[in-house]
């Protein structure tokens, strides 16, 4: 179990977090993970490989020479968001995936990403994929909060969704697009 606890003041993690197999990680008020670099800011891998993040902020960005990869639930990771900020809409900082779930455990157990009440700005990804990515069986669910995504003057897809039981949902959740964004659900399977 990983604690990062927010104390009197701010605290903020700038490398990229690692959470294995049967490793819990929690993120609570205060405390923000600011990942600018190549490589993923935040991989949740495998069985009961769990994140929590209670009034937490990421602002993630690539490099001009790099992209980077957002939070990623993967082979039955689990990431849960709550009352916080995602930010991936930095000026010249690419970024592959604002979120990815993707696949199952051993024993079938699906990843998922799941956001109560956060707050996204999602920019463009140059991928071709969507900001926010479901994969062989992987779900991403949004529940409150709100999403702006775009940037002007270049394409953006927001949602791909890919293989038998992967899905994205959005409950209460005001999605605003700028430029040659698209809403549309791509399936690329």
């Amino acid at each position: 179990l990983w604690v990062f606890a927010g104390a009197a003041h701010a605290t903020q993690y700038t490398s990229s977090q690692y959470v294995g197999e049967g490793e819990t990680l929690l993120m609570s008020r205060g405390v923000s993970l600011v990942y600018v670099g190549p490589g993923v800011a935040l991989r949740v891998n495998g069985a009961n490989a769990v994140m929590i993040g209670r009034q937490s902020s990421f602002q993630i960005g690539g490099t001009p020479t790099s992209i980077a990869g957002g939070l990623r639930a993967l082979n039955g990771g689990r990431i849960e968001l709550e009352q916080g900020t995602l930010v991936t809409n930095q000026t010249g900082q690419r970024v592959y995936d604002s979120l990815l779930a993707q696949g199952k455990d051993g024993a079938g157990v699906t990843s998922k990403i799941r956001l109560s009440d956060v707050d996204i700005s999602a920019g463009y990804n140059q991928s071709g994929h969507g900001a926010f990515e479901a994969r062989e069986g992987g779900s991403v669910h949004f529940t409150g909060g709100r999403i702006s995504a775009g940037k002007r003057d270049d394409f953006f897809g927001l949602f791909t969704v890919n293989g038998a039981d992967s899905e994205i949902r959005a409950v209460r959740t005001p999605i605003s697009l700028v430029g040659n964004s698209g809403l549309g659900v791509g399936d690329r399977g």
